[in-house]
């Protein structure tokens, strides 16, 4: 695994195009417990590989807006489809159980917030493609 660099993401020697790079993304968040039949799940997505891209989350309404402007709507209603993502997927089967139990997190009662998700999520994507942490 490999780090980015300017002509595009590496993962196990090769490059990867943004279609691939989205396919890997959303192959981890199902494997990790995100309900990919809910609305919000493109739009977690998005916000993971723009996470990715800027290598931060960092004031997450502005992700938003970035966001949501690809999908044609407010950022206000993509935050409301983060959190009916987050939700929904937290009480779906074993929930995020996978991925709290990468970082050696016990699986609480009250489900994150999107912004604690989405941290965890991309943290975890970054040692899964770049074999690093990003710290966030």
């Amino acid at each position: 695994m490999e780090k980015q660099n300017g002509n595009g993401t590496t993962f196990d020697g090769r490059i990867l195009t943004d279609g691939e790079l989205t396919r890997l993304v959303s192959a981890e968040m199902i494997k990790m417990g995100f309900v990919p039949s809910l609305k919000g799940f493109p739009c977690m997505r998005e916000l993971v590989l723009l996470a990715l891209k800027e290598q931060k989350v960092d004031k997450l309404m502005k992700m938003y807006d970035t966001v949501a402007e690809k999908f044609g709507t407010k950022g206000e209603s993509l935050e409301r489809n983060a959190r009916t993502l987050v939700s929904k997927s937290y009480y779906h089967d074993e929930g995020f159980a996978n991925l709290y139990g990468y970082f050696g997190l016990r699986v609480t009662y009250t489900p994150p917030t999107v912004g604690q998700i989405l941290a965890l999520f991309t943290e975890y994507m970054a040692a899964v493609l770049f074999d690093k942490n990003f710290a966030f």
